[in-house]
C-alpha cells in the first residue's frame, strides 16, 4: 500500500507528536498583588480599573512600571508638579472604593510638605478595616471610622452638650456604629478598639484617636506635640 505524503505531515518513521495546545497565562501585569483575584482584573466599569486586596511585597516590575508612569511629565521644581492635562488620570484608579483621578494625589501622599486630604485618610483607614477584618494573625477585633465621622461629631457636639440623647436621632452616626455605612466595617458592639482619623478645626494636621470601650477611654496620638481646644 502506498502512503502518500501530505504537505505538512511526515512519514510514519519520522512522525512527530501532535502540537500541544499552548496554555493561556495572564500577562505579568495582571499578576500584580494589587489586582483582584488570581490572574483576573476586576473592573468597576469599562473606564475604571480597581486595585485592592494587596497580597504581598510589590515586585520590582510593578514598582518600575508605576514610577515610569508617574515620572512622565513630572516637574519636581515647579510649584505645580503636573500641568492639568498630564495630571488627569483618564482611566482612574479605584483604591479601595475611592476613585483617584489625578497623579498629584500620589505626590501629596508621599511628600512630607504636602497636606493629606480627607480622601488620603479614608483610603488608609479602609485598608486598616480590611486588615482588621480579614488579616491573618490579627489578635484583636477592631474597626475604624472615616474622615466624615469626626466632622459630624464636631458638628453635633454643641447640641450633645445640651442633650446627650441627640445622638440617637443622628441616624448617619448610628449607621457607622452599626456598620451599615462603611465598607468592611464591623459592629462596634463586637470589637475593641475603634481607630479614628481626627483633624482639629484649624486643619493643622491629622491625628489618631483610639476609642477603647473596655477601658472607657479615648486616646489621642498627636505627633506635633501641640494641644487644641477642640
Amino acid at each position: 500500500m502506498l502512503i502518500g505524503k501530505a504537505k505538512g505531515f511526515t512519514s510514519p518513521e519520522g512522525r512527530s507528536e501532535l502540537p500541544v495546545k499552548r496554555v493561556k497565562r495572564p500577562a505579568r501585569i495582571l499578576k500584580s498583588p494589587f489586582v483582584v483575584g488570581e490572574g483576573k482584573l476586576f473592573k468597576h466599569n469599562d473606564h475604571v480599573i480597581v486595585f485592592e486586596h494587596f497580597k504581598g511585597d510589590v515586585e520590582e516590575v510593578d514598582r518600575s512600571t508605576f514610577m515610569s508612569w508617574f515620572q512622565r511629565s513630572f516637574k519636581p521644581k515647579n510649584k505645580k508638579k503636573f500641568n492639568d492635562e498630564d495630571d488627569k488620570i483618564k482611566l482612574a484608579f479605584v483604591i479601595g472604593s475611592f476613585p483617584v483621578g489625578h497623579k498629584s494625589w500620589f505626590y501629596n501622599l508621599i511628600h512630607t510638605e504636602s497636606p493629606l486630604s480627607s480622601m488620603h485618610m479614608d483610603v488608609c483607614f479602609y485598608y486598616i478595616r480590611q486588615l482588621a477584618k480579614h488579616g491573618k494573625n490579627v489578635k484583636f477585633r477592631a474597626t475604624t471610622t472615616n474622615s466624615w465621622f469626626q466632622h459630624k461629631i464636631k458638628e453635633t457636639y454643641p447640641a450633645f452638650i445640651k442633650d446627650p440623647q441627640v445622638l440617637m436621632s443622628e441616624l448617619s452616626l448610628v449607621n457607622v456604629i452599626t456598620s451599615h455605612s462603611l465598607t468592611l466595617s464591623t459592629l462596634w458592639a463586637d470589637i475593641d478598639p475603634v481607630f479614628m482619623s481626627m483633624l482639629p478645626t484649624n486643619n493643622a494636621h491629622w491625628m489618631l484617636g483610639v476609642l477603647q470601650f473596655r477601658r472607657h477611654t479615648l486616646t489621642i496620638f498627636n505627633s506635633a506635640g501641640k494641644t487644641y481646644r477642640d
